[in-house]
């Protein structure tokens, strides 16, 4: 039982990692909020399908 909320806890981690690593490298690639809104939905997306 110990197992399933580490595994949770693991996934929020690099899911979060993930989101923002997207939104740092897109802010560095453009200063436009719509990308980086955009950008960082398909990150949030992607990380859920994970």
């Amino acid at each position: 039982m110990y197992q399933l909320p580490l595994f949770y806890s693991a996934q929020f981690a690099i899911i979060l990692t993930t989101v923002i690593f997207l939104m740092k490298a897109s802010a560095l690639n453009s200063r436009s909020p719509e990308r980086l809104a955009l950008s960082s939905l398909s990150g949030l997306r992607f990380a859920i399908f994970l």
